[in-house]
């Protein structure tokens, strides 16, 4: 009887930190090579765009610089990118920025510039 219930309380136990960790989602790294690949992603993929410094992360949200329409002739503008099943994808930030979801450490940065 003592073996049955020690094994039902590891069974219990197990159980509990697995259903823990399957409720946690991987956030994707804070790199220039993540946030990059983003940009290939998601609803507001710029086309053509090529990444640029400055970039920042926090919570599930991410910004980055950007050049459109080329090295040469490109204009700057900032991707918003938001984690989703463990990578970044590109978001319209108008939505985010305005009903001040972006976290308070890259709202300035994501949602302040150009």
């Amino acid at each position: 009887m003592i073996t049955l219930v020690g094994a039902l309380l590891v069974v219990a136990a197990f159980a509990a930190s697995a259903g823990a960790a399957a409720s946690t989602t991987k956030l994707p790294p804070c790199t220039q090579k993540a946030l990059t690949a983003g940009l290939k992603r998601g609803s507001a993929q710029p086309k053509g765009a090529i990444f640029t410094k400055p970039f920042a992360c926090a919570s599930g949200w991410a910004y980055s610089g950007v050049i459109v329409g080329g090295k040469k002739n490109g204009v700057e503008a900032t991707a918003v990118y938001q984690a989703k099943n463990g990578v970044w994808q590109t978001v319209d930030r108008a939505r985010p920025c305005n009903t001040h979801a972006i976290p308070k450490k890259i709202y300035k940065g994501a949602c302040t510039t150009n």
